[in-house]
């Protein structure tokens, strides 16, 4: 009977050794597979952080052109219109720009939301920024009555606050004050 003890301890010593050696283990690593962005929107994530990165403020201007919150239309404005008969405009150029594209760097792929049915309403709010060397760098437009909606380079998106809150230094009082009308966002 003895032995059978001993049997039994000495098993249940090497069990418990095992167990702890196994248990020490380093698990081996998971890895994980990297989720690529779709294309369309890695391209606009990539044009957005990119202004943030100027450095040289020569030959670039931002033109933002609005229709006041309580105009009504009889049709639905189009961007050639607003931009051609705006009740609003103002610019900036050069230096006027400095420190005002910081916040166009701490854009992520997270707050970009593509809007798959592209949907749209009647232009209200236009913001362009151009280089004269490289052309138009960066445009948003946004709707009147479909405030959830932004035209960014050309890609529907999600409205987000984020995003407008990177073009708020751009804008003046006047700018400011209106946009706050367009949406549920503020």
């Amino acid at each position: 009977m003895k032995t059978n003890t001993k049997l039994t301890k000495l098993s249940l010593v090497l069990l418990l050794t095992f167990s702890l050696i196994s248990g020490c283990a380093k698990p081996e690593p998971v890895v994980q597979e990297s989720i690529e962005l779709d294309p369309v929107k890695q391209e606009l994530l990539n044009d957005i952080n990119s202004l943030a990165e100027i450095n040289d403020f020569e030959g670039l201007s931002v033109s933002v052109y609005w229709a006041h919150p309580e105009t009504r239309y009889r049709a639905k404005l189009t961007l050639d219109q607003l931009i051609e008969w705006p009740d609003k405009t103002f610019n900036l150029e050069g230096d006027d720009i400095k420190g005002k594209l910081d916040l166009f760097g701490q854009i992520q792929a997270e707050d970009i939301r593509l809007d798959p049915l592209q949907r749209g309403d009647v232009a209200r709010f236009y913001l362009v920024i151009e280089s004269v060397e490289k052309g138009k760098l960066f445009d948003i437009l946004l709707f009147g009555y479909r405030g959830d909606i932004f035209i960014v380079n050309g890609v529907h998106i999600m409205a987000n606050q984020k995003i407008l809150d990177m073009i708020m230094p751009l804008l003046n009082y006047d700018a400011k004050y209106n946009l706050r009308a367009y949406g549920e966002w503020f």
